[in-house]
């Protein structure tokens, strides 16, 4: 019977890697004489790649993301590796564990028409390092050129995922939150191969899906706030950091880029609105969820004193009450506003600060 294992070069005496795939996964087995080596062998067979191996065998104990297959699977007598765990190996590791080596190619973007246009789309396609196309077969993480097999690294399989997602024309929400992702991956200098026109290279697109307050002023008398905002998940992943949410640290915008959108951009419209520009090639798109959240803020900043001292003294009550408990369940108001170290802190005793009023003190 076939070996339906792709062999790899036998180290010298020893056990060699081999690895086929099933579906966009990898499987990697270790053979020895014909015979297949179960994983529990595997670090003493092969000690030239017990670091890699060590590395695998982690990831397999992390919990899966819901509804994702797990990193890597350890069965009796293989991996099985998923595209995100085969893009992320570096190129030792991959060449220890007879995997390909990094795909020479380079990933080139074009912009068809403009982000903020409902036919907007991505032109994908894969270049030779002369700058020709090349056609290409990709399966998960791995990609075929003129019949040789290489590996996709990160994080060129991250924006491809991404830009693959853009190829075709999507709706507004999801546009601007895949440009966001795609800003995110995008690397900082031009050695991960990808290319692309300069106005997407430089272009920023920023996606907030949760907010908290910043108090611009907070005396006995006045109460001035803006919104700050942040990416999803955030909140929990400073929780399991073991820290606070920093309102500069976590923000989705530089401090430069926050001060903007907060003092000019948000105020100087009456309703909050689903995209801003906040200078040439750079935006912040607003969930959809968040935005009647950020409307009820912007309405709030324009209230009498006494409802805007309200609102920072308990900022999740006053916003349901002002969106309504139904839509205020529907937006998940309770994990969409979170509270910063700095915000808590600034408020706390806040109401300390008023001056009794004492009916026997005749005013002056």
């Amino acid at each position: 019977m076939r070996n339906p294992f792709r062999r790899n070069a036998r180290p010298a005496g020893g056990a060699a890697f081999s690895h086929r795939e099933n579906g966009e996964a990898l499987h990697l087995a270790l053979i020895q004489e014909g015979r297949t080596i179960p994983t529990s062998e595997w670090m003493q067979r092969r000690p030239d790649a017990a670091a890699a191996l060590g590395r695998l065998f982690a990831k397999a104990e992390e919990n899966a993301e819901p509804g994702k297959h797990p990193a890597v699977l350890v069965l009796e007598k293989d991996l099985v590796l998923s595209p995100r765990c085969i893009a992320e190996l570096d190129a030792a590791s991959a060449l220890s564990l007879g995997l390909p080596a990094p795909t020479p190619l380079a990933l080139d973007l074009k912009p068809i028409g403009r982000i903020d246009e409902d036919g907007f789309r991505l032109d994908v396609r894969w270049v030779k390092p002369g700058g020709q196309p090349c056609r290409v077969a990709i399966n998960g993480a791995m990609i075929a050129c003129e019949g040789s097999e290489r590996r996709i690294p990160e994080p060129l399989w991250s924006i491809l995922s991404v830009a693959t997602s853009l190829s075709a024309p999507v709706d507004k929400a999801e546009r601007f939150r895949l440009l966001a992702l795609l800003r995110r991956y995008w690397p900082e200098d031009g050695s991960a191969g990808v290319t692309s026109e300069p106005y997407l290279r430089d272009m920023r697109v920023h996606y907030a899906s949760s907010l908290s307050l910043t108090l611009r002023t907070l005396t006995p008398d006045r109460t001035d706030f803006d919104p700050v905002l942040f990416g999803q998940g955030v909140a929990d992943e400073a929780q399991a950091d073991g820290r606070a949410l920093d309102e500069a640290f976590d923000n989705v915008l530089t401090p430069s880029a926050q001060k903007l959108f907060a003092e000019d951009r948000f105020r100087r419209e009456a309703d909050a609105r689903p995209v801003y520009v906040l200078r040439d090639g750079e935006y912040i798109f607003i969930d959809p969820s968040l935005r009647p959240a950020l409307e009820a803020v912007r309405r709030l900043q324009d209230r009498p004193e006494s409802e805007r001292r309200a609102f920072v003294l308990n900022p999740r009550k006053v916003l349901k009450e002002f969106l309504g408990e139904e839509l205020a369940e529907k937006i998940a108001l309770d994990e969409l506003f979170v509270e910063t170290e700095q915000f808590s802190s600034r408020v706390a005793g806040v109401d300390v600060w008023r001056t009794p009023v004492l009916p026997w003190i005749a005013p002056i």
